[in-house]
């Protein structure tokens, strides 16, 4: 167990321990142990614990391994647990040993509570792979000296042998067909090393992996094994029907009207016919893990059933869902939909595309936080690097946030100049606005750079952009916008960046570009409220999205855990890199802060903003937010209503 609340001698066990005390049991002996799945708040009194005479939920015994005098008052015992004839899975949430006298007497000696959010799991047995647990009970048992310590036969395994059992059953594991997945040593509280790096295992054990930085070709094992080699771009109808798949020849990544694909959206086609695991394991030497695990069936712990976490509003099940290629934009018909080639929506609240993205008929919606994270835990395991920068790519993250100012004036001009020193942040390609100040496009929004020149004025340069003339001023001033879709669309590889890893080159993850570092993205089926009580934001989910809302109520369920806020600090922020993330028992797939204590560059290398004002979260962090930006980057600082120019959302089709 990682740590555990409560260890108590029960009351028969004391009985027991006062006759050895006093002489009249001359021997003890441990007789068998219990694991059960009895439920605890973790508030129980030890009184109430030591009158008990059986577990709560007593779901299998084993005999006692070995006993081991440790002092003159102590005894150490070792619980070996095998999961061979368990055939439902359960949480071990206590553990009971049971001892007897001299007098023959079972007694239930004493019993250990888990600690609430971190019990261990017991899996039923899949016929492949034994699972098992092991547990070192120190235990009190009076005079250790005059009495002799017996344990029931049937039990003696030596450790020795157990070691080596538990380690080829991890190996297995760690191996299996049909799986890929991470790990990372972590603390026993769940606090992950500071190195931002996990190893791979399963089939990704081994494997090649490389990001491209341009339009290259690179080796990537992954992208040719499952589940990676199931995800299919795809151009989808609004009715749900594939028109053509990356590589066909009406596929067209700009849905281009008067074609077939007029009214398409592009989106990644994800299988649904996987489990997602998150779980935390501790190794015969002592040391704890954290996993991330997908697989083809649900043999590992808190195993997340892809296709039932995305099914219908009607409760059907398909076997894929699809996945937004880009940021969402309005078309001509006033359907919110995935294409290249368009500025994304920006300066609308996410409630208003929300309405714009249901007019595209059946299980259309925005995207939500479990499409989100699985999509997340496929990149992760991918990369095996929570810093997401290092691999995949910083993406277009690093624009500055600076409004650059012009050095020529005109009336129905087509050019800004800036100095030379400002010119060498733009490039041809690149999406501009231009008005008084950042944020300010009163003069022109999502241009695009089509030449870069030197200038008549010295020592500057002029950046030519398209669309209608406008009027250029002393005030004026030039910025960097969220860049027009389709910057990767050219690349050769589904994975890295579209040029140089600068922070100024759109980033592709899975053939998806931009999740990260160009527009926080707002997210559905997830809402925060503000507790001025307990200075927190508290979480409220969904999972049905004919329910999603800007509400707390019919359909959300509200999380035990929650983001903590400063009760000194303006807005009651509590802002910081994130170190630990939130284990959620109920969703184990779903992860928030806890602690944001940690650095740019290790334990998550991801930015996560909070205060009050957090009512609706958005991910992936912005085209300014440099070292910020991540897909677990969480911004839960704006209302529902927050609107801005780097500020948007993306359609997903169920």
């Amino acid at each position: 167990m990682l740590g555990n609340y409560k260890k108590v001698l029960t009351q028969k066990g004391a009985e027991l321990h006062a006759k050895c005390l006093a002489g009249t049991s001359s021997s003890i002996t441990f007789t068998k142990f219990v694991l059960g799945n009895g439920t605890y708040t973790g508030s129980e009194s030890t009184a109430a614990i030591a009158a008990m005479t059986s577990l709560r939920s007593a779901k299998k015994e084993y005999p006692v391994t070995s006993a081991e005098v440790v002092n003159a008052a102590t005894c150490k015992l070792t619980l070996n647990a095998s999961n061979l004839e368990v055939t439902t899975g359960f949480y071990v949430t206590e553990i009971g040993v049971y001892a007897k006298g001299s007098d023959n007497v079972e007694v239930l000696y004493s019993v250990t509570v888990a600690d609430p959010e971190h019990p261990d799991w017991m899996p039923a047995y899949n016929n492949v792979a034994p699972g098992s647990l092991r547990y070192l009970d120190y235990i009190s048992v009076g005079n250790a000296d005059s009495i002799t310590i017996h344990v029931s036969p049937g039990g003696l395994v030596s450790i020795e042998d157990f070691n080596i059992l538990e380690d080829r059953v991890t190996a297995l594991e760690e191996a299996s067909a049909g799986m890929v997945g991470i790990k990372r040593k972590c603390a026993a509280d769940g606090t992950p090393q500071s190195s931002t790096v996990w190893t791979r295992i399963g089939q990704a054990a081994g494997a090649t992996v490389e990001f491209a930085r341009g339009n290259g070709a690179v080796q990537n094992d992954l992208m040719e094994m499952w589940p990676y080699n199931q995800i299919k771009p795809c151009n989808l109808k609004l009715d749900g029907t594939v028109l053509a798949y990356l590589g066909d020849a009406d596929f067209d990544w700009y849905c281009t009207d008067d074609t077939a694909a007029e009214n398409t959206s592009v989106m990644d086609e994800i299988p649904t016919e996987m489990y997602i695991a998150h779980y935390f394991q501790t190794d015969s030497n002592g040391q704890n893990w954290e996993y991330k695990v997908i697989a083809d069936s649900p043999r590992y712990p808190n195993s997340i059933y892809v296709k039932d976490l995305m099914k219908r509003a009607d409760g059907t099940t398909r076997d894929h869902f699809y996945f937004p290629i880009f940021l969402g934009s309005i078309n001509s018909d006033g359907h919110f939909v995935s294409r290249a080639g368009v500025a994304p929506c920006h300066n609308t609240p996410v409630t208003n595309m929300r309405t714009a993205v249901l007019t595209n008929g059946d299980d259309w919606q925005i995207i939500d936080v479990w499409a989100w994270e699985i999509f997340t835990y496929l990149c992760e395991i991918m990369c095996a690097n929570a810093n997401f920068r290092s691999t995949f790519g910083r993406g277009f993250s690093e624009s500055g946030g600076t409004a650059y100012a012009a050095k020529n004036t005109g009336t129905g001009v087509n050019v800004i100049s800036i100095t030379n020193a400002d010119a060498v942040k733009f490039e041809v390609g690149q999406t501009i606005s231009i008005g008084t100040a950042m944020w300010n496009y009163s003069i022109a929004m999502d241009r695009t750079i089509t030449a870069i020149a030197e200038s008549s004025i010295s020592g500057c340069k002029d950046l030519t952009f398209d669309g209608a003339a406008v009027n250029i001023d002393s005030n004026s001033k030039v910025w960097r916008a969220a860049q027009i879709t389709g910057k990767t669309v050219g690349m050769a590889s589904a994975n890295g960046t579209a040029g140089a890893n600068d922070g100024l080159h759109s980033v592709r993850c899975l053939y998806v570009e931009d999740p990260y570092g160009m527009m926080h993205t707002g997210v559905d089926g997830m809402n925060l409220k503000f507790n001025s009580t307990d200075m927190c934001l508290e979480m409220y989910v969904c999972t049905d999205p004919s329910k999603y809302s800007d509400a707390y109520g019919t359909g959300y369920t509200k999380l035990s855990k929650t983001l903590a806020l400063s009760p000194t600090a303006s807005n009651n922020d509590m802002s910081g890199y994130t170190k630990k993330e939130h284990f959620i028992r109920e969703y184990p797939i779903l992860q928030m802060p806890e602690d944001v204590s940690g650095g740019s560059e290790t334990y998550e290398a991801a930015m996560c903003w909070k205060n009050k004002n957090g009512q609706r979260p958005f991910f992936g962090g912005t085209f300014i937010a440099g070292v910020l930006v991540s897909l677990r980057c969480r911004n839960c600082n704006s209302t529902f209503s927050h609107s801005g120019a780097n500020y948007g959302s993306r359609p997903l089709k169920r």
